[in-house]
């Protein structure tokens, strides 16, 4: 882990440089071709700085030292952050990217960096296997006086609030090519690919989840 994070992090440190540059590089005079040119750079290097950032967790987790905040957040504005994040990408491709329900959700408690990383993560992997249609996110959410109790993990509010225990669910939908329910069972394998035909098209390492 110290290896790998030592690697990235000098990885990290002279490509922010480069991604600054081509920053100030864009507020100059190009042409066209130029400009298309530059913002491809810019779009790549943001990408590679995101699977570095990707590296560095990895090796804290690996570390053991990853350590969650306990804040208040608003889980629809961290749904809108992860869908302004892939817009480029959805836009490329002609995907819609709809954030469904979520209004009268009240403030979470929780590490909203984490949660956005985690939807990134599957909106990302959505978007590669959907060649048209929709990805969405969809929100829902019970208090304990609805007497429900979905299979999921509650988010609660800070513990000085009187106001009732508060469980949501996050659904990330996409018109894809889905998943057999043998395929389902190796979902979260490390470079586990859901067939030979899946890599040959789509490529990947197995490692999106």
């Amino acid at each position: 882990a110290g290896c790998v994070s030592t690697l990235a992090h000098e990885v990290r440190t002279p490509l922010n440089a480069l991604l600054a540059c081509c920053t100030l590089l864009g507020d100059t005079a190009l042409e066209a071709g130029q400009r298309e040119l530059l913002e491809l750079i810019l779009s790549c290097g943001s990408q590679i700085t995101n699977n570095v950032d990707y590296v560095l967790e990895l090796a804290r987790l690996e570390a053991s030292s990853v350590v969650l905040q306990s804040k208040p957040f608003s889980l629809t504005e961290v749904c809108q952050a992860a869908l302004q994040m892939v817009q480029h990408q959805a836009t490329k491709k002609g995907l819609s990217l709809p954030l469904v329900g979520g209004e009268d959700l009240p403030m979470l408690l929780g590490d909203a960096s984490r949660l956005r990383q985690a939807l990134l993560n599957l909106l990302s992997n959505s978007i590669k296997f959907t060649e048209k249609g929709s990805v969405g996110l969809y929100l829902s959410g019970f208090s304990a006086d609805d007497g429900c109790t979905p299979n999921i993990s509650p988010l609660t509010r800070p513990r000085a609030s009187s106001l009732p225990l508060t469980t949501v669910r996050v659904e990330v939908r996409d018109t894809g090519i889905g998943l057999s329910t043998e395929q389902q069972g190796r979902l979260f394998q490390a470079f586990g690919q859901a067939t030979a035909e899946t890599w040959a098209q789509y490529g990947g390492s197995g490692l999106g989840l």
